[in-house]
């Protein structure tokens, strides 16, 4: 029987997350960004993630991805405007820290959807410090304890500009398909009115996508968007193919 980890191999250990335990206990707690939460506790916890982190084998830098994250038990992640506002806040303040590109977004009620390009910080680094944050947030606010999200994420590669201007279709759609509105650009919640209405938006990246169409036209854009799929059957392959997780 095996004691441990034998010559030439490497112990995989848990990270030991006593010390961020030790420092609520420690230190005074204020209000800030993300609740009653010390400030020296939240920035342990993102200089230790460094460490902490275990990249994912099939990432690289450039490479982009159709994000997915879900509330646990399919709960709501948002309850009100100011939650998606608290949101979309901590993702801009982690794209400022960690600089990563953003292609599309779309904030549902119970799950999120990003197109997100990364430069030099792996996938999982990001939504650890991001959804650490907005869960910290969330549980203060509303007195919950407990996952608030399922799992970490799921992601999706993006391997072919075909596949790259479909999913971000996919993402600006779902509001329709889930009879939240009726057109995509009335939908606030997502990235899709900042390009129809030429809206200047800091968290977004609308080259790439617009590349894809003669001169970048927008008004290109927006028809394929709101072009209507006539095989319903394609629409649910895609979706299912879009929204599969894949653990990190």
């Amino acid at each position: 029987m095996r004691d441990g980890p034998q010559n030439g191999e490497m112990e995989d250990k848990q990270p030991d997350l006593r010390p961020f335990v030790n420092f609520q206990r420690s230190v005074p707690q204020k209000r800030g960004f993300c609740g009653v939460v010390s400030n020296r506790l939240v920035y342990e916890f993102e200089r230790r993630s460094d460490v902490m982190v275990r990249t994912p084998r099939d990432w690289r830098p450039g490479a982009t991805y159709h994000v997915t994250a879900r509330g646990n038990r399919k709960q709501d992640l948002f309850h009100d405007i100011e939650d998606r506002k608290k949101y979309l806040s901590y993702l801009q303040d982690t794209k400022d820290k960690y600089p990563f590109t953003i292609h599309a977004y779309c904030l549902m009620s119970n799950h999120i959807h990003l197109l997100i390009e990364t430069h030099d910080v792996p996938l999982e680094q990001i939504f650890r410090i991001l959804h650490t944050r907005y869960a910290i947030y969330f549980n203060k606010k509303y007195d919950y304890v407990g996952h608030v999200f399922q799992g970490r994420y799921g992601s999706t590669k993006i391997d072919t500009p075909a596949y790259f201007i479909k999913v971000s279709r996919y993402i600006h759609q779902n509001p329709v398909k889930a009879k939240l509105t009726i057109v995509p650009e009335y939908y606030p919640w997502s990235s899709y009115p900042s390009y129809v209405h030429s809206i200047d938006n800091p968290l977004l990246s609308k080259e790439r996508t617009l590349a894809y169409f003669p001169d970048s036209e927008v008004k290109l854009y927006k028809e394929y968007v709101d072009k209507v799929e006539e095989k319903e059957d394609a629409n649910e392959d895609f979706a299912e193919n879009t929204n599969k997780m894949v653990k990190k």
